[in-house]
């Protein structure tokens, strides 16, 4: 893709995104296979080459299917791909699933591709952070600070439209998927999250998807799970 094809406002900000992760001396992304980050990988593998990594990590709270997703996307771009189990679900501030929970979901990931960017000498952790995700309360945002985790969508002013666009340009099959949240978010702050509900509430939400053909769950149902 050549950014001549597309608005030049556009087109300058992938620029500049570029020239913002090649300032880095390698990066690990964090690589869900939503739009976001997989625009992210994109760029780094443009930027930076063998010197890129793309990481998903993978917990019970991960939805079904995302995790093929996430491999197909970083075979497409040709980025290298790693895998990782995250244990997010055990620690217990995580579990009793306060309004901050996301906190210490990121907090375990970035620990974790921190630490992978060490052994490998790069420089930097990516996520997929972009402008218009400023407006939600994002505790998680607080953990990538507390890592150093860069934002090259968000450094360079994208949109979530921009991200969209730009990936459609690059040709990513993922630029119009929809935002896929983890299991957890499906239960109710306070109640405590376990694999056996996110279990639950992850086969449920495939057979809705396959009997319906709906790309999306993005309402709130009440379910009965067991304590």
């Amino acid at each position: 893709m050549t950014t001549e094809l597309l608005s030049p406002p556009l087109g300058q900000k992938i620029e500049k995104a570029i020239d913002y992760i090649r300032l880095q001396k390698g990066a690990v992304v964090a690589l869900s296979g939503g739009t976001d980050s997989s625009l992210v990988a994109q760029l780094a593998r443009t930027a930076l080459g063998d010197r890129s990594l793309a990481v998903t990590a993978v917990s019970e709270s991960l939805p079904l299917g995302e995790l093929d997703v996430a491999r197909a996307t970083a075979s497409e771009i040709g980025i290298r791909h790693m895998i990782i189990q995250t244990d997010e679900v055990v620690n217990p501030e995580y579990a009793s699933n306060p309004t901050n929970r996301c906190f210490y979901c990121k907090d375990t990931l970035y620990r974790n591709l921190t630490r992978i960017a060490s052994d490998l000498g790069f420089e930097a952790v990516l996520d997929g952070t972009q402008a218009d995700d400023l407006g939600d309360d994002r505790p998680g945002r607080l953990a990538a600070m507390n890592f150093d985790v860069k934002s090259p969508l968000l450094e360079t002013g994208f949109s979530k439209r921009e991200v969209r666009e730009a990936a459609r340009m690059f040709g990513l099959k993922v630029w119009d998927k929809p935002a896929m949240p983890c299991l957890s978010s499906r239960i109710p702050h306070g109640e405590r999250v376990t694999a056996e509900k996110l279990s639950m509430v992850g086969q449920a939400e495939l057979f809705i998807k396959n009997l319906t053909g709906v790309r999306s769950l993005e309402c709130d149902i009440e379910m009965a799970m067991p304590e």
